[in-house]
């Protein structure tokens, strides 16, 4: 099964950066954020960073270079289209400012209790 995470915001803070441009990472970490991140990998889940930065070359490999300076697992970094608000039927929406542990608790049960509908 695989779980997309949002890169600013949910991972990186994202809040010296903005109106930098894609490719300026330079804010911290959401705190307890790569400890979410590998409780999802210890539960087998393959994750996979999406952001709009990704939609240009030199903003992936920002988004790669944080994720990696900071030791944050994943598989892969997809891009998503500029939006003003995303609609889906399978999101958790992340509005805290910390992955605290009972968040990272919750977070699995909502993942677990998720299926496709038929």
């Amino acid at each position: 099964m695989t779980v997309c995470v949002d890169f600013d915001r949910v991972l990186h803070r994202y809040e010296k950066s903005i109106g930098q441009g894609y490719d300026v990472a330079i804010d911290d970490p959401i705190p307890g954020a790569r400890e979410m991140m590998l409780m999802l990998f210890a539960q087998g889940y393959r994750v996979v960073v999406h952001t709009s930065r990704a939609l240009t070359p030199a903003g992936r490999q920002a988004v790669k270079t944080w994720l990696d300076d900071w030791s944050f697992p994943y598989h892969t970094i997809h891009a998503k289209p500029l939006a003003t608000a995303y609609i889906d039927d399978l999101a958790i929406s992340f509005r805290a400012r910390r992955w605290g542990r009972w968040r990272r608790r919750w977070l699995s049960k909502r993942i677990r209790g998720f299926s496709r509908w038929k």
